[in-house]
C-alpha cells in the first residue's frame, strides 16, 4: 500500500473506508468487509474494531454450520438457547457481536427449490435452525432498523414473525418480506392452510384495549412491503407513520377484507405517500371511501373484475402525481369478466385525478379482439376532420393524462401501442389534430414482441411525416428490447422521433456493419 495513504490521519483513513463500504449494496457487504480488511493489517484492525462495518447482516442458507450438534430445549434459560444459536450460526453471531450498538440492517435470503407442502425436514435447514435464528434476532430486535426476508417457503417467515411477537422494535423503519412462490399455479386458492395466529405485526390479545395500555412495538415503521405473505388482516396494529405500503400477490382466500384494508390505510392516511396493491383486491368492496389526502404514488395490479373497478371507485386520492397499472387476468381467470378491462379503466378515468399526473406506467395491458374494431374508424375520422364518437378506452385514458411527462409501457399489446400513435381530431383545439402525450421527457417501451413496437414506430413516423404532420416532442425514447433489434428499428425512426433513442436493456445498440452505438438516432438517415 502507498505510504502516502498510511500517512493520513486515522480519522481520514476510516472516513475513506466507510465511504467505500457505504457505496455498495447490502448483499455485497461481506465481500467488501473482507476485501478492505485484507488490504493491510492496519486496515484489517480498523474494520474489525469499527462497529459500523458490521451493521449489515446477511443470512443465507449457507450461514448454518451443518457440522454443529444442536440440542435446543425451550425449557432451558434464554442464554443457553443463545449459545446453541451461536453454534448453529457462528459467523452471523460474530457479526452481531461486532456491530455493538449500531442499528442493524438484516437481510435473510433463503432460496431453495422445494414446494411449500414438502416436509420441512427435507429443507436444507431443520426446524431447529429456523428457531435458533429467531432467537438471535430476538436478542437484537431493539436494534433492527431494516429487516428484509426472501424465502420460497412460508415456514421461516411464520417462525420469525412469531418469535418477534411481543418484542419492542423501536428502530425498525423498513420491513420487506417476499415469499417467492409460483404465483401462476392455483392462484385462486392459497397453499397456506392456516393463517399465522401469532405475528409481530398483529395485536396479540385484548384487541383495542391492548393498544391503549401498551406502547406500540413498531412506532417508527415507515415502509411495509409484504408479497405473498398473508396475515390476520383484521388484527394488525394501526401503523400511523407509514410512508410506503405495498401488498402483493395474495391468493383470493387470503386477502384482506375491504374493511380491514380500509382500516389499515386510514390509520396512516396523514403520512402515506406511496401505495402499491398488486392483485390483492378484496372479494367484496362495500363501505365508506378510502381517503388518502397525501398520496402521491399509486400502483395497482388488477384483475378485470367488477370488484377491481369498485375498489377504484372507492379511492379518493386528490394529490396523486404518479400512477402505475398492471393487468393480471391470466392469474385468476374465473374472476375476470368479458370486457372487464374496459370497466376497470373507465372507473380509473372517472375516479382518479388523471389530469394532474406527471408519471404513468402501464404493464401487460391487453384488450379483447372485439375492441380492435374501434381502431379502424379512428384514422378515417381524423383524416375527415371529424370527431370520433366511439373512442377506445385506452385512448381516452391517454388523453385524460394531459400533463404526463414520463410514460412507461411494459409488455402491452398491439392495440395499446396502436393508440399511442393515433391522433384525434378536436375541433376547438389548436391545431385541431393531436397525438396523445404531445410532450414527453421520457417514453419507455419494454417488450419482447416486435410487432407492437413496430406498429407504434411505423404509425408514429407516418403521422409525423404527412402533409399535415401531427407533432410530438420526445426528449428520450428508451426501448427495453434486445440491442440486436437496432438494425430493424432504424428505418422506422425519424430524426425528430426523439432527441435520443436509447436501449433500456443494455447501454448500446448493435448494428450490422457498424457495431455498437449508444444513440440509435445517430444512425437514422432521412431521404
Amino acid at each position: 500500500m502507498s505510504c502516502l495513504i498510511l500517512a493520513l490521519p486515522v480519522e481520514i483513513q476510516l472516513m475513506i473506508l466507510l465511504r467505500v463500504y457505504e457505496s455498495v449494496d447490502q448483499e455485497d457487504s461481506d465481500q467488501v468487509r473482507r476485501g478492505l480488511s485484507q488490504v493491510c493489517r492496519f486496515w484489517g484492525e480498523l474494520v474489525l474494531h469499527t462497529s459500523v462495518f458490521w451493521s449489515d447482516v446477511g443470512i443465507t442458507v449457507n450461514s448454518v454450520d451443518f457440522s454443529a450438534t444442536l440440542r435446543l430445549n425451550h425449557l432451558e434459560p434464554f442464554e443457553r438457547q443463545l449459545d446453541e444459536a451461536s453454534k448453529a450460526f457462528p459467523y452471523v453471531s460474530r457479526v452481531l457481536q461486532r456491530s455493538g450498538v449500531q442499528p442493524l440492517k438484516i437481510d435473510i435470503s433463503l432460496e431453495y427449490d422445494l414446494p411449500e407442502e414438502q416436509n420441512i425436514s427435507m429443507l436444507p435447514w431443520t426446524i431447529e435452525h429456523f428457531l435458533l435464528l429467531g432467537k438471535l434476532l430476538v436478542q437484537h430486535a431493539h436494534r433492527i432498523k431494516i429487516l428484509s426476508i426472501h424465502s420460497e417457503s412460508f415456514y421461516p417467515i411464520h417462525v420469525i414473525f412469531g418469535l418477534l411477537a411481543g418484542y419492542s422494535m423501536p428502530q425498525l423503519e423498513i420491513l420487506e418480506v417476499t415469499r417467492d412462490h409460483d404465483i401462476f399455479v392455483e392462484f385462486e386458492h392459497s397453499d397456506i392452510k392456516v393463517l399465522p395466529a401469532v405475528s409481530f405485526l398483529q395485536i396479540p390479545f385484548g384487541g383495542d384495549s391492548w393498544v391503549e395500555r401498551f406502547a406500540h412495538p413498531l412506532p417508527n415503521l415507515r415502509r411495509l412491503a409484504l408479497s405473498g405473505v398473508p396475515q390476520m388482516w383484521d388484527q394488525l396494529f394501526p401503523y400511523r407513520n407509514l410512508v410506503s405500503l405495498e401488498l402483493s400477490y395474495l391468493c383470493v382466500d387470503s386477502r384482506p377484507s375491504y374493511v380491514a384494508l380500509r382500516n389499515m390505510l386510514m390509520a396512516c392516511r396523514d403520512t402515506l405517500w406511496t401505495l402499491g396493491l398488486w392483485v390483492v383486491t378484496p372479494d367484496i368492496v362495500r363501505g365508506e371511501k378510502i381517503i388518502l389526502p397525501h398520496l402521491h404514488h399509486l400502483s395497482l395490479g388488477f384483475v378485470c373484475s367488477s370488484q377491481s373497478a369498485a375498489f377504484v371507485r372507492h379511492l379518493d386520492v386528490p394529490k396523486l402525481l404518479a400512477l402505475e397499472l398492471g393487468q393480471y387476468n391470466h392469474l385468476v381467470a374465473s374472476h375476470a369478466n368479458r370486457n372487464g378491462e374496459v370497466n376497470f379503466l373507465t372507473a380509473v378515468i372517472q375516479s382518479l385525478p388523471l389530469h394532474q399526473l406527471s408519471i404513468l406506467s402501464l404493464r401487460g395491458m391487453t384488450f379483447s379482439s372485439s375492441s380492435f374494431r374501434l381502431l379502424e374508424c379512428l384514422d378515417q375520422c381524423f383524416l375527415a376532420n371529424s370527431e370520433c364518437g366511439n373512442v377506445p378506452v385506452i385512448l381516452r385514458l391517454f388523453f385524460a393524462c394531459s400533463r404526463v411527462r414520463n410514460l412507461k409501457l411494459v409488455d402491452c399489446d398491439n392495440q395499446t401501442l396502436f393508440c399511442l400513435a393515433t391522433p384525434m381530431y378536436v375541433a376547438d383545439a389548436n391545431p385541431p389534430g393531436m397525438l396523445p402525450f404531445a410532450v414527453l421527457d421520457r417514453l419507455e417501451i419494454v417488450t419482447g414482441d416486435f410487432e407492437p413496437l413496430q406498429t407504434f414506430l411505423v404509425r408514429d413516423k407516418f403521422w409525423r411525416s404527412g402533409a399535415a404532420p401531427v407533432s410530438r416532442i420526445v426528449d428520450a425514447l428508451v426501448l427495453g428490447v434486445p440491442p440486436e433489434w437496432g438494425g430493424w428499428l432504424t428505418p422506422m425512426l425519424k430524426k425528430s422521433t426523439a432527441n435520443g433513442v436509447w436501449n433500456g436493456n443494455m447501454d448500446y445498440w448493435v448494428l450490422e456493419g457498424v457495431g455498437k452505438v449508444e444513440n440509435l438516432k445517430d444512425c437514422v438517415i432521412e431521404q
